[in-house]
């Protein structure tokens, strides 16, 4: 009787686990075979290990004749890095480095890649990623005998000082606006761009009345030596428009499923929106005096709950500008199935 496809010893790696298959040949009617796992006997062919040991595996057959066979497992130490990090001096640089000092265990030499890069062997210490900006970065690490490990390393700025100018405005011709940027610092000197004839380039906030659309970006230095920026575009508009489309399709796909006016930044309050037959019935009538751009408010189509047939239908509506001119609108929509 002889077993089989068993090595003599097996190295593996930190965490990695291996499955032994025995054979046994040759025995004199049944054989009975076991596994001897810290003096435990385990009745099957197969096993599953990842922690270094000895193990043995025995076979008798009904004569009584015996084999074993032991195998010697070991597991390498794990690769332990020392890891410093450079964090980014200044918003939007790209001088942060990921510096690997050392490696405690493992068997060289030893492999490096940055966010699943092509390894490069590790000739010496300290080893360090150069030129990396704000970011989370994935390090894998592999030693000689292949065993492997993965880390995630965090490069962040060291200065945290934030300027922001705002949301876009939209304005009616005729009106002022105002640019008061938001800053968390004391700048050390600041400076504008766009149409310095609207506006105080040596102060912060201001107020301006344009009458065409304009874009400004505003600069700040703090005392870091660090550049901030930010920019804030001013549409102005001749006139307020509302836009209602003219071919209506509620299929259920969730994209444009509800018709209702689509105004500009402009118009804060329609008063009324309400779709009619071709016989003048009332179909649909939206809630009272609703700010523009709800999602829920708007006609599906249907007439208490039952889907109306495809044609056209008319609308009619009231809205009420920024400068509280009312703006009225009649019109027909085609209503697809």
């Amino acid at each position: 009787m002889t077993i089989s496809n068993l090595p003599d010893n097996i190295s593996l790696c930190p965490d990695e686990k291996t499955t032994f298959n025995a054979v046994v040949s040759g025995a004199k009617g049944n054989a009975v075979s076991f596994w001897i796992v810290n003096n435990d006997s385990l009745y099957q062919n197969s096993l599953e290990v990842g922690t270094a040991g000895t193990y043995t595996f025995v076979s008798l057959d009904e004569l009584g004749c015996r084999e074993e066979k032991q195998i010697n497992v070991n597991v390498y130490t794990e690769m332990v890095p020392d890891v410093s990090i450079v964090d980014i001096t200044c918003p939007g640089d790209q001088d942060g480095q990921i510096i690997l000092n050392a490696i405690t265990g493992g068997n060289g030499p030893f492999f490096i890649s940055i966010n699943g890069g092509n390894m490069q062997p590790v000739l010496s210490f300290p080893y360090t990623f150069n030129g990396l900006k704000v970011g989370n970065y994935k390090i894998d690490l592999l030693d000689g005998f292949s065993c492997a490990i993965t880390f995630n390393i965090m490069v962040q700025s060291v200065s945290s000082e934030t300027l922001d100018l705002g949301p876009d405005k939209t304005i009616l011709v005729g009106d002022s606006v105002e640019i008061k940027p938001l800053i968390s610092f004391i700048p050390d000197s600041f400076y504008w761009t766009g149409d310095l004839t609207l506006i105080d380039p040596l102060v912060l906030d201001n107020w301006i009345k344009p009458e065409t659309d304009q874009e400004y970006m505003l600069f700040a230095i703090d005392s870091k030596g660090c550049l901030y920026s930010d920019d804030i575009k001013i549409k102005v508009l001749l006139h307020s428009s509302i836009y209602v489309p003219t071919i209506f399709l509620p299929n259920g796909d969730g994209v444009n499923d509800l018709l209702a006016p689509l105004p500009d930044p402009s118009v804060t309050t329609i008063e009324y929106f309400e779709i009619y037959s071709r016989w003048g019935e009332l179909v649909y009538s939206s809630p009272s005096n609703f700010t523009p751009n709800q999602s829920n408010i708007g006609w599906d189509g249907s007439l208490k709950g039952k889907p109306l047939n495809p044609g056209v239908y008319v609308y009619r509506l009231s809205a009420t500008n920024k400068k509280g001119k009312v703006l009225q609108l009649t019109g027909d929509v085609t209503l697809l199935r």
